[in-house]
């Protein structure tokens, strides 16, 4: 599923590059910047803190179910907001390659992170 995620993630990523984009359309940096930003420290510092882990904690203790309820609670919200909302598509389009880019940034970290760590030291 890793591997899934990071090949998905550069997928999308090459696809949706500015070069491939017509004139008119673009994405605002800014936006890609800052969400991409709060998705690594997210998931990383700030998971690791106090608050992080009785988050986790908690999403683990409500069970598939719950879990399920909120990803569909909050892809409903964000519906909402661009269907009411007068929001650019250039920043929507920063929001999700922001995201995207740091799934794949993050998912490679972790992977790394355990290959070279929990590899047995060579004597």
């Amino acid at each position: 599923m890793d591997l899934f995620s990071v090949v998905l993630g550069l997928y999308i990523l090459a696809t949706e590059l500015p070069l491939n984009q017509s004139s008119g359309a673009g994405i605002m940096w800014p936006i890609a910047v800052v969400m991409f930003v709060l998705v690594v420290l997210t998931s990383g510092p700030a998971a690791r803190s106090s608050l992080g882990q009785s988050f986790t904690q908690w999403f683990q203790d409500i069970g598939y179910g719950g879990r399920l309820l909120v990803v569909v609670s909050a892809m409903a919200m964000m519906a909402i907001v661009l269907l009411t909302l007068p929001v650019p598509g250039q920043a929507v389009d920063g929001f999700f390659i922001g995201l995207i880019s740091s799934v794949v940034v993050v998912v490679s970290a972790n992977y790394l992170h355990a290959k070279t760590v929990g590899r047995p030291k060579a004597a």
